[in-house]
């Protein structure tokens, strides 16, 4: 079952937080309130930089192999748990960024078409990739790094790319609406671009995967409750601790981000086990001769993309991270009418072992004129501000 909802503009609303002030795509509704009886312990803490931009790993909740001790013991086993996530942040960010040189995929960049030797996690995510290509009629492209790289966005002073510059480019940006175009080639742990003016740019994509593993670990590690945070790609990881002596979990509230604010949001939606990513227009862009250009490119035009909308937030189920990243770019390139079709038709998409059918998921677009538009599974309940 599918429904649909659109509301109008209303009246700006803010939230104030208290502590660190965060610019997030989707800003973190998590409150304290009180403590767990037992102990002042929860929550704990930790923020980092990483994948560009302020990380944040919440963690609300343990099993009680580790949550038992003394506040101090409890604390250190938890800061430990955080310190290892973190770590594994990095492991990944050091395999997947384009930016750092020893990357698998800098290394496949200035592999000049040699095969080069990957971790099977890299070889998993550009599989991934390559299936949003197709899934996506070629509007998610993992192979627009020779476009991407013309637009600095992080420069004092970004300019739009010549023209020319960005023709000669798109030459070398492959079809991805069919994987067997034969550009990357992935034979057993190696992985190879036909093109040698080719180039990958994972970044539509490897956020959402990270944040999927950090997940894993800290379930394995026994954690029971937390949310991390990759500068936008939420994940809500079982429930905090009720705010009453003995009474039941509680679900964590996450509000979402109003374009071009810091602070205000245009509603919440409380969660567990779940995984929250937007994409949006205003995430990084600059103004050229009164023209706003922005970061999500059109594999097509290697210009900004222009769907009508400024962002979309795409909601699934723990472990869904990499999917709800993808999805969230996706929907924002190609638009609302696109995104009905895929949930009118019931559309399902198989991953390996795993399944991926956009009825499942839950969308919150926000147009050009700011109205709002929920789709997708009804049964995760968005309250808009009025």
């Amino acid at each position: 079952m599918n429904y649909s909802k659109s509301i109008k503009k209303t009246k700006s609303s803010k939230i104030i937080f208290l502590g660190i002030l965060f610019v997030l795509l989707i800003i973190s509704q998590t409150g304290c309130g009180k403590k767990e009886p037992e102990t002042n312990t929860f929550p704990i803490y930790k923020e980092d930089f990483s994948l560009d931009t302020i990380c944040r790993i919440t963690v609300y909740a343990m099993d009680e192999s580790i949550s038992g001790g003394s506040e101090v013991d409890v604390k250190a086993r938890v800061e430990e748990k955080l310190k290892g996530a973190f770590a594994l942040c990095k492991e990944y960010e050091a395999l997947l960024s384009k930016t750092i040189e020893t990357s698998d995929v800098a290394r496949i960049n200035s592999g000049k078409g040699m095969p080069i030797e990957c971790d099977e996690g890299t070889i998993e995510l550009i599989q991934d990739g390559m299936q949003f290509g197709e899934i996506s009629q070629g509007s998610f492209n993992i192979g627009l790094g020779s476009v991407t790289e013309l637009w600095d966005f992080h420069a004092m002073e970004p300019m739009v790319p010549q023209e020319e510059d960005l023709k000669e480019a798109l030459k070398h940006v492959y079809d991805s609406s069919d994987s067997n175009n034969g550009n990357i080639k992935i034979e057993g742990n190696a992985v190879s671009l036909v093109d040698q003016e080719s180039k990958l740019d994972l970044g539509g994509i490897a956020k959402g995967y990270i944040a999927d593993r950090i997940g894993e670990y800290l379930v394995r590690e026994g954690v029971t409750g937390a949310v991390i945070d990759l500068g936008g790609n939420i994940v809500v990881l079982g429930h905090k601790p009720s705010e009453e002596e003995n009474g039941e979990p509680q679900e964590i509230t996450v509000g979402i981000k109003r374009p071009y604010t810091t602070t205000e949001i245009v509603g919440s939606i409380p969660l567990h086990d779940a995984t929250v990513v937007t994409s949006g227009i205003y995430e990084r862009y600059f103004e050229e001769g009164g023209v706003k250009y922005h970061h999500v490119l059109d594999p097509k035009t290697g210009y900004p993309a222009d769907s009508g909308l400024e962002s979309v937030t795409v909601i699934g189920e723990l472990g869904q991270s990499e999917y709800c990243d993808a999805l969230a770019t996706i929907i924002l390139i190609k638009g609302e009418s696109w995104l009905r079709e895929q949930i009118d038709q019931n559309r399902t998409e198989t991953f390996g072992y795993n399944y991926m059918t956009f009825s499942d998921f839950t969308y919150i677009l926000i147009d050009k004129e700011e109205n709002i538009i929920t789709l997708g599974n009804p049964q995760r309940v968005f309250t808009p501000i009025q």
